[in-house]
C-alpha cells in the first residue's frame, strides 16, 4: 500500500522581523506518516505567498530543537511556484520535521545557481556556479562539406567541459563522421 509524505503548511503569515537570514514568510511542517524514511524528496505549493522574487530570493531553514540549518532547495515556477528539497537522513514513523521559509535580499552582485540548464540556439546548456558543464544538442550539428546527410545527429553531449573549461569531447573526426561527443549509438532499444 502506498503512503503519501504529508506536508503541512501550518501557518502562512508575511511578518515584517528578521530571524536569521531574512523575513519568514511561512512555517512548513512535514510528517513521515506511518514508515519510516530516507532520502524522500519534498515540495510545498507556494501560489499563496507573496514571494517577490524580483528583489528577493527564497532560503530554506530546518528547525531542529532550536537549531535552525540551512536546507538546499529548489524553487519550480512551471505550475505556479512549488518549493522542493530533499530529507537525507532517517526520517522515523510517526515525526514531523518544520521548517522556515524566509525571504532574502538579492545581493548586489549577480547571484549563479549551483546548477542551471539555459537554452542557447537550442540546445541545453548546464552550467555550475556560472560556468559551463556540458551542453546537451536538441538540434542537428552541421556536417563537414562533402558529407552525406545520413550522419546528421541529435541528441547528444558536446561539448563536455572541464572544471578548468577545457573541452573534453569532439564531434565527427574524419574517419567517424557519425561520432558525435558522448552519443548511444543503439537505435532500437
Amino acid at each position: 500500500m502506498k503512503t503519501k509524505l504529508t506536508i503541512l503548511l501550518t501557518s502562512f503569515f508575511i511578518c515584517h522581523y528578521a530571524i536569521g537570514q531574512g523575513i519568514e514568510i511561512a512555517r512548513i511542517t512535514v510528517e513521515a506518516g506511518i514508515y519510516d524514511r530516507e532520502n524522500v524528496l519534498v515540495s510545498a505549493t507556494l501560489d499563496r505567498l507573496d514571494l517577490d522574487l524580483a528583489n528577493s530570493k527564497l532560503v530554506l531553514f530546518e528547525i531542529d530543537d532550536g537549531k535552525e540549518t540551512n536546507i538546499e532547495s529548489q524553487l519550480d515556477m512551471k505550475d505556479g511556484p512549488k518549493l522542493w528539497w530533499k530529507i537525507k537522513e532517517k526520517f522515523w514513523a510517526g515525526k514531523s520535521k518544520s521548517y522556515s521559509l524566509r525571504k532574502a535580499p538579492k545581493s548586489s552582485e549577480k547571484e549563479s545557481s549551483a546548477i542551471e540548464v539555459i537554452n542557447e540556439n537550442g540546445n541545453l546548456v548546464v552550467k555550475s556556479h556560472g560556468k559551463n558543464v556540458l551542453q546537451y544538442n536538441l538540434k542537428e550539428a552541421s556536417l563537414p562539406e562533402g558529407v552525406s546527410e545520413i550522419y546528421n545527429r541529435a541528441g547528444y553531449i558536446h561539448p563536455l567541459w572541464s572544471p578548468k573549461g577545457e573541452i573534453l569531447t569532439r564531434i565527427q573526426p574524419p574517419d567517424h563522421y557519425h561520432h558525435v561527443g558522448i552519443w548511444n549509438p543503439w537505435t532500437h532499444t
